[in-house]
């Protein structure tokens, strides 16, 4: 790996004996793909990133800045840079891996990646895209000539598949021709080695080793390189316009804007431009698009260069409009800028040949905010409140005794009424609380404690007045089988309908439903005789078959008992003798009453 010092002067500064196959640039680090691993060019050293891996190339992810993607001989990394310092969160190797070309999707967390002399391959990645969760070969759709390879594009919205046969497109489900006219007629047969690269809406081109295409009045059209140029290797995007061309032979200059390829040397390339405010973090601007505004008390590092391809070439920088003269740097470099006012700057940049010749001028303008207090809308904002201040200080001092007896009255008014919201608030909030407390949470019929409450209640009235008073005890038939085979969910759902359903058919006088536990119900029936605890219990089960269920018919087994007549001298004796009498009803068959046999 070496570097350009400027001047002519080339350094070796690491990797040496080792193969170096592609450079990526993400802010101010440079990943280095070798032979032997990624490195991590920053700060001026070199730093390991992954060992023992043969990388080919990198892909930066478009969908995630902080993402790259790195191909190896028989595999792929994907290594993370979101915490500042890059490594690897995930390796796949297969044999079957022969990555010669990787396209994002840009809709899904996918890749698609064409190989040599295969079908491609279509990679699924976790949402975050930091983890591969399948491979899969695609072949459908696809007319490769056997022993050709497989080339994945991305173009705008669309993911391509190119063949010696063909382009295709991905349609959701398999590829199809893709019919895209000039670029196929251009470009063909080499749509195995197509490659598109987009530096924006006018710079947007599609290349193969012998053609070279230019994306102009929404249509493909040929570009023919100069006369000492052929075979185009690569298109690199250039801060200062256009695009610079890699081919066999050297390099080459187009600017849209001049319709062709300068002969001028080159302009001075940006690198990067990091924002360092008077708090907080750190962030690089934007190098194109509307010039950024940076705060009061910021400074700015903005790193250049100039690809000069021989010797005795510097660059020389100036702030426009508070500097005249030019200072001079190497041909690779950097500005510091601090201590700005506020203002509108443009930080100009040349390259020069000793003085005999210089390039045309690249620019990077910015604008330097004031600080906040200074700001106009701040300023009018501090006049407007003074004004009405005045204004509010005048009407209080003539207002302040009637302001003060209607607070008064409305004070008075306010606590009156606030007493009597809060005291409905309260007798509200008793009354759920008094529901909550008297009713299951599950089935809304009354629960355990209601149902000893009023048992108690009920038996005491009985004794005293001699009167009648049954009880029936509910067991729904079946219903632990329904629950292991439908889970707990529907059984919750079964014991409200069918809680719901007998509540309905209870029509007895002060009679009350409550769940005694599990899938087992309490029907009190207060003065009720045998003959009409009979007739209700007969009642509960008509309307128990009733229930409509969409797995299996549903029904209930009864227990019944009454005070006097079978002699019960406590509340909980007359459920004992309704609950063996509910077993007896389901060792019978269940979906019948039995009556609790005399003491």
């Amino acid at each position: 790996l070496y570097l350009d010092q400027g001047g002519g002067r080339i350094e070796l500064v690491g990797l040496a004996g080792d193969e170096v196959r592609d450079l990526l640039t993400i802010g101010e680090d440079v990943l280095v793909a070798a032979s032997t691993g990624v490195q991590r060019w920053s700060g001026g050293t070199l730093q390991p990133v992954v060992d023992d891996a043969n990388i080919l190339w990198f892909l930066a992810s478009r969908a995630d800045p902080q993402l790259v993607y790195a191909v190896e001989d028989s595999g792929l990394l994907l290594l993370d840079g979101s915490d500042g310092q890059w490594r690897e969160v995930e390796r796949v190797v297969d044999p079957a891996y022969r990555f010669q070309s990787l396209a994002e999707d840009p809709q899904q967390p996918l890749l698609w990646a064409g190989q040599i002399n295969d079908d491609p391959f279509r990679i699924s990645l976790t949402p975050d895209r930091r983890r591969v969760l399948a491979a899969e070969r695609i072949s459908e759709g696809i007319d490769r000539p056997s022993g050709t390879d497989s080339n994945a594009l991305r173009l705008g919205e669309d993911i391509l598949v190119g063949t010696r046969s063909g382009l295709h497109r991905w349609i959701g489900d398999r590829f199809q021709p893709a019919q895209l006219g000039a670029l196929e007629a251009l470009t063909a047969p080499r749509f195995d080695e197509l490659t598109l690269a987009d530096c924006g809406s006018d710079l947007r081109f599609a290349y193969t080793s012998r053609s070279l295409l230019h994306w102009l009045d929404h249509a493909w059209q040929p570009l023919p390189l100069p006369g000492n140029r052929h075979g185009v290797v690569g298109i690199e995007c250039a801060s200062a316009g256009g695009v610079l061309i890699s081919t066999w032979n050297g390099l080459s200059w187009y600017r849209p804007s001049t319709a062709g390829f300068a002969t001028e040397p080159l302009p001075v390339m940006l690198d990067s431009a990091w924002l360092q405010p008077p708090e907080g973090p750190g962030r690089f601007l934007a190098l194109s698009g509307p010039f950024p505004t940076i705060p009061a008390g910021a400074s700015l590092r903005v790193r250049f260069a100039h690809p000069a391809l021989v010797g005795g070439w510097q660059v020389e920088s100036r702030l426009a409009p508070v500097e005249t003269q030019w200072q001079t740097h190497a041909a690779s470099g950097e500005r510091q800028l601090t201590a700005l006012t506020p203002g509108r700057y443009a930080l100009q940049l040349r390259a020069t040949d000793n003085g005999q010749q210089h390039t045309q001028i690249t620019e990077f303008e910015f604008q330097v905010s004031p600080p906040w207090h200074r700001q106009p809308w701040v300023q009018m904002s501090i006049l407007v409140a003074l004004l009405v201040t005045v204004w509010m200080l005048a009407r209080w001092r003539t207002r302040s005794l009637q302001a003060r007896n209607r607070h008064l009255e409305a004070m008075v008014a306010e606590r009156t009424q606030s007493l009597w919201q809060q005291t409905a608030e309260l007798e509200a909030a008793n009354q759920k609380l008094q529901t909550l407390a008297d009713q299951d949470g599950l089935t809304g019929v009354a629960n355990r404690r209601r149902l000893d409450q009023a048992m108690e209640l009920a038996f005491v009235d009985s004794l005293r007045g001699d009167h009648p008073l049954a009880v029936l005890m509910i067991d729904l038939d079946h219903f632990k089988q329904f629950n292991d085979t439908h889970g707990h969910q529907r059984g919750d759902e079964r014991l409200s309908s069918t809680a719901r359903t007998l509540q309905g058919a209870l029509r007895w006088p002060r009679a009350l439903l409550a769940r005694y536990g599990g899938e087992e119900f309490v029907a009190l029936l207060p003065d009720a005789s045998l003959g009409d605890a009979q007739k209700v219990a007969d009642e509960l089960l008509r309307a128990a078959r009733d229930i409509e269920n969409a797995s299996d018919r549903q029904t209930v087994s009864i227990g019944l008992a009454e005070r006097r007549l079978h002699r019960a001298d406590s509340p909980q004796a007359l459920l004992t003798l309704a609950d063996q009498a509910l077993y007896r009803a389901k060792a019978s068959g269940r979906d019948c009453v039995q009556t609790a046999t005399m003491r």
